[in-house]
Order: structure tokens, then C-alpha cells, then sequence
């Protein structure tokens, strides 16, 4: 037997004394000062009964001048007295080997129950939750009122601002209209207005850029500019234009030279949809960089619910109108959140007094599993309100501290046992370290160096 067993027989015992056989190998006069010493404490009378010349020896040393002493020798034949004579003979062994003998017992004893550590995770079987609760966060509470349900809120008022510039998407065809002269003639007198509008056959129009009057039997010669910008209108001499309209009777006209100066060319301008994309773009950005802040501000426990965040943008500049030239456009944005925020760890306990009531006697929440979901937030002044729909799973109360109680000591095969005959887990793990043979492990004595995990099994 290892030292280990002969002490939990110790512990075991019912009677007033308990018998142990000494094995004549793997054992040393610590492990009886040991046993000695546990059966003394346990108040209980030890009987050894050696097994061997080399056990008997043991037994000898150990009772040797020790009166009072709760140890009584058994030995398989007739009691002799003890031979001191012996003994002495084993004076010659050095002290410093037999502190060293102690010193190492004792030590491994004390590291193989106390130095162990044991980690137990049990799962349980949840009961899915939903209840939905209204909630209050408000900046005037110092406390969780349960029966109203509020929560101490944070008001958080930011600015944020920047710039961004984007390409532009409007496309515009500038250019110069052509210019040139025509001869007109006419069967009599006539008077045309400034604007009065020629057609060369292709169909181009030409506008004269003043009034005039035609003398019977005259040709005067006049200027006219292209009705629209482009190269087509740069018309080649000797063409003929009739009017359109702009004077008071029929009138002919052609150009002894050509017309030039016309041109056309598409460049890239602001449409107004890329003010709007920009703006709203941008927004978005600095409504994250204002979360940033306001998180920053308020610690990582602060809830913020993006839904009810207040944005105002207070000043906006644009480096260019809509329509004009330009293939980039910058936006100058400053933008003012407003938001009422409320702590994790407030709501927790405002769900844990609201819903306590409605869970089932000897069940509890599970911790770390709650979510809430804030329906419909409503922003004002003062108060942050919602609804909030809480979903949670619902389990067995577990007593740990007591299943670390009743773990103690336990070897793994003991300790599984107990696990196995918990009628509300549903599966249980259990690691014992260091990683020894079985026969040497055991749940630590030391309720501190046990950790026990509880998780829920998937649905």
C-alpha cells in the first residue's frame, strides 16, 4: 500500500484504533512519523504490524523511548523485547542523512497533497429565456431603481470634424461659338433685329449680333456668331442662309469667307449628387469616430446604443458649387453626438431584481450568457428610454463551493463517482495536475487550488 491509501484508511476508520501492516519495501521511518502523527491527530490508537525483518526495524525506531505514544507494535509471532543493543548499532548513520530523509518525505508529502491543482467543468442543460423589460437610463439616477426601471445614465456630448475629398461624376461640354460675316440681299428695303437667326442649308443656325437696316438694292455685309458652341459650325465660304426669322421680310444671305473660332470639349464639373454622396459618406465616418470617443470617454462596460445617437452637423463647406470645373470636391464637416450611454454591468442587475421573480425556484441565469437588445430608443433631454428584450438561458442553481468541498482529497476515480451522481449536470471534465500515475493523484486538499467552469450544452 502507498502512503496515501494508508492514510485514507486512517481517515476512514470508525473504531477507536486501526491496524496497518508495514511493507518491507518503499518505506522509510518518515512515513511511520507520518502516520504517527495522523492517527494522533484523528485521535486514534495505531497498531503496526511488521511484515519483515527491515519493517520491524522500522517499528523498533520509531517506538523506541516513546511513552504515551498512541503506537502499539503487533508482531505475526510471540512479543520479544526489544533489542536497544540494535539500535545502537545504527548510531554510525550520519544526522545529516536522516534530516535529508525527513526533509524530502516531508516535502514530497506536502507538494503531493497540497500542490496539485484541479480544474472541473460541468455543463448544464439550459431553458431558453425571453422577457422584455422597459428601461430607463437616466442622468439625474445615482442607483438601479428595479421597481421603475432605471439606470444611472452618462450624457456624452462630442464634436468631430475633418475633411475628405472625393472625385467628381459631372461631366459639362464647353467651348466657343464660331464667328464670320454674311452678304445679304434682298428685292427691297428691309430692317432686321439684333438675334435675327440665319440657316445654312446643313441646318446650323447663325444669329446676328445687331440691328440693322437693308437699303433697297443694297448687300450689306454683317456679322454673325454660331447659335452653339463646336467645331461644325467653322463653315467653309460661298454657303447660303436663308432666315429663320428676326426680320421683316424674306431675306438671303452667303459668306465670302469661311467662319472659324468654334470649339467644344468635355470636362469633368460638380454634379449635386456629389455633394450628397460626400456628405452623407462623411457622416457616417465621423459618427464611428464619434463611438470612438464617447467609448473612449465612458470605459469598455459602456453601452452605446447607435440607434438613439443624436448627430447634428453644425458646419459643412464645400470647395466647389454644383456645376462648376473641377474633377475633385472637398468636404470641411463638423458634426455634434449627443448620447445618453448606461453600463453593462447596471442593466445586468436591473434584469437580474426585474426577472428574478419569474424563474423557476431552484434555477437561476446563466451568467455571461444574457443579451439585450434595446427596442425602439428614445432620446431626450435627460433619459435614455427602450425596451429592452433580454434573452438568456435558465439553469440549475450549482452550489461550487460545496462540490469543491466534497472534492477534496478525492482520488479520480472517487472524484468522477461524486461528479457522476449530480443529478443536475449534465456532463462533468475533471483535470488533476501534475499529470502523475493514477495512484498518486488527488484533488487538492486546498479548496483555493480548485476552479470549477460551468458551461451550457448547445441546443
Amino acid at each position: 500500500s502507498s502512503l496515501f491509501e494508508i492514510l485514507e484508511r486512517i481517515l476512514a476508520e470508525d473504531g477507536d484504533a486501526v491496524e496497518i501492516e508495514v511493507p518491507e519495501e518503499n518505506f522509510n521511518l518518515l512515513m511511520l512519523r507520518t502516520l504517527q502523527e495522523k492517527a494522533k491527530k484523528e485521535k486514534k490508537k495505531l497498531v503496526l504490524k511488521p511484515t519483515g525483518s527491515r519493517s520491524k526495524n522500522l517499528i523498533q525506531t520509531l517506538t523506541e523511548g516513546e511513552e504515551g505514544e498512541v503506537v502499539e507494535v503487533k508482531a505475526k509471532k510471540k512479543a520479544r523485547k526489544i533489542n536497544f543493543g540494535a539500535l545502537r548499532k545504527l548510531a554510525f548513520v550520519p544526522l545529516i542523512l536522516v534530516g535529508f530523509l525527513i526533509l524530502l518525505g516531508g516535502g514530497a508529502y506536502w507538494a503531493l497533497y497540497y500542490l496539485p491543482r484541479a480544474e472541473v467543468i460541468l455543463t448544464l442543460n439550459p431553458i431558453p429565456f425571453v422577457k422584455e423589460i422597459s428601461v430607463s437610463a437616466d442622468i439625474a439616477a445615482e442607483e438601479i431603481d428595479a421597481e421603475k426601471g432605471i439606470i444611472p445614465g452618462t450624457l456624452h456630448t462630442v464634436m468631430e470634424n475633418g475633411e475628405k475629398t472625393v472625385d467628381t461624376t459631372g461631366i459639362a461640354i464647353i467651348g466657343k461659338e464660331a464667328t464670320g460675316r454674311i452678304t445679304f440681299d434682298t428685292t427691297g428695303a428691309q430692317s432686321c433685329e439684333k438675334g435675327a437667326k440665319f440657316k445654312e442649308d446643313s441646318g446650323l443656325v447663325f444669329i446676328t449680333v445687331r440691328a440693322f437696316d437693308i437699303q433697297s438694292g443694297a448687300t450689306p455685309e454683317e456679322d454673325v456668331v454660331a447659335e452653339k458652341i463646336g467645331e461644325q459650325y467653322n463653315l467653309g465660304p460661298n454657303k447660303s442662309f436663308t432666315l429663320v426669322n428676326g426680320c421683316s421680310t424674306s431675306v438671303v444671305g452667303t459668306n465670302s469667307a469661311g467662319f472659324e473660332g468654334g470649339t467644344s470639349e468635355e470636362v469633368p464639373i460638380v454634379a449635386a449628387a456629389d455633394q450628397a454622396e460626400v456628405l452623407e459618406d462623411f457622416k457616417k465616418d465621423l459618427v464611428k469616430e464619434g463611438k470612438k470617443t464617447i467609448i473612449g470617454e465612458g470605459g469598455l462596460d459602456e453601452v452605446i446604443v447607435e440607434k438613439a445617437i443624436k448627430s447634428e452637423v453644425t458646419k459643412k463647406t464645400f470647395s466647389h458649387a454644383v456645376g462648376e470645373q473641377t474633377d475633385k470636391l472637398t468636404l470641411n464637416l463638423t458634426m455634434k453626438f449627443t448620447i445618453i450611454t448606461y453600463s453593462g454591468a447596471s442593466m445586468q442587475d436591473l434584469i437580474s431584481q426585474t426577472i428574478s421573480t419569474l424563474i423557476p425556484e431552484g434555477y437561476t441565469l446563466f451568467p455571461g450568457e444574457t443579451s439585450v437588445e434595446p427596442l425602439d430608443p428614445k432620446l431626450s433631454k435627460n433619459k435614455l428610454s427602450f425596451q429592452a428584450k433580454v434573452s438568456s438561458d435558465v439553469v440549475p442553481e450549482i452550489d461550487t463551493e460545496k462540490i469543491k468541498n466534497d472534492l477534496t482529497g478525492r482520488n479520480p476515480a472517487s472524484a468522477q463517482e461524486y461528479l457522476s451522481s449530480l443529478g443536475e449536470v449534465n456532463a462533468y471534465e475533471i483535470k488533476i495536475w501534475p499529470n502523475l500515475p493514477e495512484s498518486f493523484q488527488r484533488v487538492p486538499r486546498n479548496t483555493d487550488r480548485i476552479t470549477i467552469t460551468l458551461k451550457t450544452e448547445e441546443l
